[in-house]
């Protein structure tokens, strides 16, 4: 068996087996697998073994810490690039609302500065508006006038004489309303029943209809307008009064009262029109 030369390694540090005890082994067979003594003349083993070892670590170390740096300078390289784009994507968001807002204050300016410019004529078109409402009747009013009461007989009528006589009727009532607006009445209601230019008054049966409105006496007849005029014209001879003398004197009542405040409410109905269009002689008409 061939000696390993291992074995006979002494445990003197300074011992060199290099020097001394590989000269004197056997060569193997292949000669070509061990080392030569003649290239490493007087070195220590142990020391080039830690030689060996520190440049292994010093490249270790080396390698290590530059690989940790490029990581480092890339996630930080990654980073700045994700700010940045935040960035640049917040200030494009606050410029499309900083735009946002300055078309808000232009639109906000362009309405009141048509609102200065009409605001003499939205006045004037609304004081126009609300007396049209007020003529047509559409409105609340209140002022002085008259108002008149009116009411059956309360007597029956006597053998062979004209039971007519004893009631009030719709005929009463529209010479009554006539006289009224012939002697400068503004506005007129019968039983809360507000008088327009379509207001009907008509007789059904046992009871006065005014617009389409069923009602029984007592009637409440109130005009507001210059009281005076208003009560002259129903008292005048051969007006309205002298007309009624048959009926009064058959116990039929009629009242005239003077009234410093009137409230009449307004019409109720409609007064649109299916057929009459406004027409202006000499305009092309709208079809």
């Amino acid at each position: 068996m061939n000696e390993n030369p291992l074995d006979n390694l002494s445990e003197d540090p300074d011992s060199d087996w290099f020097g001394d005890r590989a000269r004197t082994a056997p060569p193997s067979s292949g000669g070509s697998g061990r080392l030569n003594p003649e290239r490493l003349p007087g070195v220590s083993w142990k020391w080039a073994i830690g030689i060996a070892c520190l440049i292994l670590g010093v490249l270790f170390s080396l390698l290590f810490k530059t690989y940790k740096r490029e990581g480092i300078v890339s996630t930080l390289y990654g980073s700045r690039q994700d700010l940045a784009m935040m960035v640049k994507y917040l200030q494009t968001e606050r410029d499309k609302l900083q735009t946002e807002i300055e078309n808000s204050r232009k639109v906000i300016s362009d309405y009141e500065d048509t609102a200065s410019k009409g605001k003499d004529e939205t006045a004037t078109i609304k004081k126009q508006l609300n007396v049209s409402r007020q003529e047509a009747g559409f409105t609340h009013v209140r002022g002085p006038g008259i108002e008149i009461r009116l009411n059956d007989s309360r007597l029956r009528p006597k053998e062979g004489d004209d039971p007519n006589y004893y009631i009030v009727h719709d005929i009463d009532l529209l010479a009554l309303t006539n006289e009224l607006w012939a002697s400068g009445a503004e506005a007129i209601s019968i039983n809360d029943q507000r008088l327009v230019m379509t207001t009907p008054i008509r007789c059904v049966g046992p009871t006065i209809t005014v617009n389409a409105v069923h009602l029984s006496p007592p009637y409440f007849v109130k005009a507001i307008g210059p009281q005076d005029e208003l009560e002259k014209g129903l008292t005048y001879t051969g007006g309205f009064m002298d007309s009624m003398t048959a009926n009064l004197s058959r116990g039929v009542e009629v009242k005239i009262y003077r009234k410093e405040d009137l409230v009449l409410a307004p019409f109720k109905g409609s007064l649109s029109n299916r057929y009459a269009k406004t027409y202006v002689p000499g305009q092309k008409e709208e079809k």
